[in-house]
């Protein structure tokens, strides 16, 4: 009896055998998958730890950037409120709302301050015989303007020829102007300093962005490896105290 049977076990373990052997070869089976990462993204929890640090840097280095160009160019409205605004040019003169410059030198106008203009010598006619015999008259001219510019702390004179008559009148004009104006024009220059001081300090109080860089880049540096990327506790709890139960 027992003889009869082995035969039969014998094809049962081989059947059991090969019907494993094919559920396993067959698609959709059910089967361990390796572990799945996106293009770019390191295994490794240190390494993207790194990566991370690193673009945080670079961002904290952007926000820095960005402050200090807005800071610059606070800086630059403010220097740029403080000078003079320009009324009038003439002959190496510069005249301002505020000031006289000349020869690089910066005179501040005052109440005192007189500006004038005075015309030495004449236009003499003169006839003049042409290449047909014929004569004309033209003109000779030998004037001198001498425009004064004069405070009771400095002067500044200059000499212009004869055809710069109706030009330095202008500048006489404008420069009695700008005199009769002088309380204004200061009023407003401390308007636009005050401003661009409001708008400096503003530039340089604005560091949300930058204040943010920086906290991402502290936290990184000091957490190390993110807490999603470290393995899983060991479920034997003598392995987290690194020894075995006494």
């Amino acid at each position: 009896m027992l003889i009869r049977l082995v035969p039969l076990l014998l094809f049962l373990l081989v059947a059991v055998s090969v019907y494993l052997l094919v559920r396993q070869g067959r698609p959709g089976t059910l089967r361990p998958r390796p572990a799945l990462r996106g293009p770019g993204v390191p295994a490794d929890p240190t390494a993207r730890h790194t990566g991370a640090v690193a673009a945080a840097r670079e961002l904290v280095q952007h926000a820095e950037a960005a402050h200090g160009r807005a800071v610059a160019a606070a800086q630059e409205r403010l220097t740029e409120a403080g000078l003079d605004l320009p009324v009038m040019t003439l002959g190496g003169l510069r005249l301002g709302r505020l000031s006289l410059v000349a020869a690089e030198r910066e005179r501040w106008l005052t109440p005192a301050t007189r500006f004038a203009v005075d015309v030495q010598g004449q236009v003499r006619w003169d006839p003049v015989e042409d290449e047909d015999g014929r004569l004309r008259i033209e003109a000779d001219d030998r004037r001198e303007v001498r425009l004064a510019v004069e405070d009771p702390g400095w002067a500044e004179h200059v000499t212009l020829p004869g055809d710069h008559v109706d030009e330095a009148s202008r500048f006489v004009a404008a420069g009695k102007a700008v005199v009769r104006s002088l309380g204004e024009a200061r009023a407003a220059r401390q308007r636009r300093i005050a401003a661009a001081l409001a708008d400096l300090a503003a530039a340089r109080a604005d560091t949300a962005e930058l204040d943010r860089a920086r906290m991402t880049l502290e936290d990184l540096e000091g957490a190390g490896p993110l807490r999603g990327d470290l393995p899983p506790a060991p479920d034997d709890p003598d392995e987290t105290r690194g020894g075995t139960t006494p």
